[in-house]
């Protein structure tokens, strides 16, 4: 009797064990599958990330070959404004390279390049920040009737914290230096040269990209410089009279 009883419980026993072995496997098994299907959906992510991302295109080590880029880093630099940055010199080193990480989403190059890239990126933030702060101060006092910046304490875009707002405000643009070196700037824009004040008629649009859109609309083939010069300096408005005599000059003596 007790060895039978001795037979039934190791038979139970092995049951058991057979059972426990089971289950382990089981949960091995739906525990690979669930790493692989994680897997495969971040290499599918960073697939789709990749295909999303545009071609950088560059002009020697100074200028991006690309129209959308500084659009890109206007967008980038509102999305993820997070101090009192009335200057470029004002955004640490970190919160630089969080910046420019969100340019690399957008834009592929060669690893080799990415120190060019990053320079000439650099210079584009630090113009793309003084003019989107320029026309933020400049739409807060239109919108208050006002030409006093303290009148705008409180009024400031969606992509600035308040708090930053008005720092940037009290410390930086209601100050008389800040006022001198202003209307300093004022004066130096409206300079005449040649009895007209100096200018193209590309608006904020660089060189570059104004010749990238123009190589765009002929299919990919690239425009000569002196078309993109001509068509930089000329008037439509005015059957195609160039906007001072120093760009006729340019065009007569280098590209004619």
């Amino acid at each position: 009797m007790k060895m039978r009883e001795t037979v039934v419980m190791r038979e139970v026993y092995v049951m058991r064990m057979q059972m426990v072995c089971h289950q382990t496997t089981v949960q091995h098994l739906l525990h690979t599958i669930m790493i692989k299907m994680l897997k495969g959906r971040v290499l599918t992510h960073q697939w789709i990330q990749l295909q999303e991302k545009k071609e950088l295109c560059l002009y020697g080590t100074t200028e991006f070959n690309n129209a959308s880029c500084g659009h890109a880093i206007g967008d980038i630099l509102r999305s993820n404004f997070k101090g009192a940055w009335h200057s470029w010199e004002k955004v640490d080193s970190m919160c630089r390279d969080e910046l420019f990480k969100e340019f690399k989403k957008k834009y592929s190059f060669p690893e080799e390049d990415e120190s060019i890239v990053r320079n000439i990126w650099e210079d584009k933030a630090r113009i793309a920040l003084n003019r989107q702060l320029t026309r933020a101060h400049k739409k807060a006092m239109s919108k208050e009737n006002t030409t006093n910046i303290i009148d705008c304490l409180d009024k400031g875009p969606a992509w600035i914290n308040n708090a930053d707002w008005n720092q940037m405000i009290k410390n930086v643009w209601s100050t008389p230096e800040f006022q001198r070196r202003s209307e300093s700037a004022k004066r130096n824009r409206l300079t005449k040269t040649d009895g007209k004040i100096s200018t193209h008629s590309g608006g904020t649009v660089s060189f570059a990209s104004y010749r990238a859109n123009m190589q765009e609309e002929a299919g990919g083939k690239e425009p000569p410089w002196d078309n993109v010069f001509s068509a930089l300096h000329q008037s439509t408005k005015q059957s195609g009279s160039f906007v001072d005599n120093k760009s006729k000059k340019v065009v007569v003596c280098i590209f004619i």
